[in-house]
């Protein structure tokens, strides 16, 4: 990111000796660095850690005119890159509404979802299972039925035949 608010020659790290080099690692040019710093040191101080807060000014509360209430957010008049990390890791890691912390409620929730699903098929089994138990103990009693009559059929033929 740039830097907001802040007036020098320096806009990039980059110009600074600092890029990002393969595998997203940090690479720093210590001749660059001191070669900038020696140029424009408040500059180079203002690109990495500039930082100035606005004054909070009350805010007037929609349908109640002349009713202000304090302003509860921060309005940077400077911010140099260190802040800027700083302000992108606490969307990220935020415990309330970080990135992190939602992309992590997504996951539960998809998870959740799966686990409801499991349970409802195992439901769904457990019904299949008790139905073909039934239908498996009729069908035992109905050859056990026809057995006994084919014997009774048997015995009756000795005795007539």
């Amino acid at each position: 990111g740039e830097p907001f608010g802040v007036q020098g020659q320096f806009k990039f790290m980059f110009q600074v000796g600092v890029r990002i080099g393969s595998g997203g690692q940090l690479d720093f040019d210590a001749d660059r660095f001191r070669e900038a710093y020696e140029q424009d040191p408040q500059a180079v101080e203002d690109l990495i850690s500039a930082f100035e807060l606005g004054d909070r000014d009350p805010v007037e509360v929609e349908g109640a005119p002349g009713v202000t209430i304090a302003a509860t957010e921060d309005t940077f008049l400077k911010q140099g890159i260190a802040e800027l990390i700083e302000k992108l890791m606490d969307n990220m890691t935020n415990s309330v509404d970080g990135s992190l912390k939602r992309k992590g409620d997504t996951f539960q929730t998809q998870i959740d979802l799966q686990n409801d699903r499991i349970v409802q098929f195992d439901k769904i089994l457990d019904n299949k299972r008790l139905k073909l138990q039934r239908q498996f103990l009729a069908m035992e009693q109905a050859l056990a039925l026809l057995s006994s009559q084919s014997q009774v059929l048997g015995s009756l033929t000795s005795i007539f035949g």
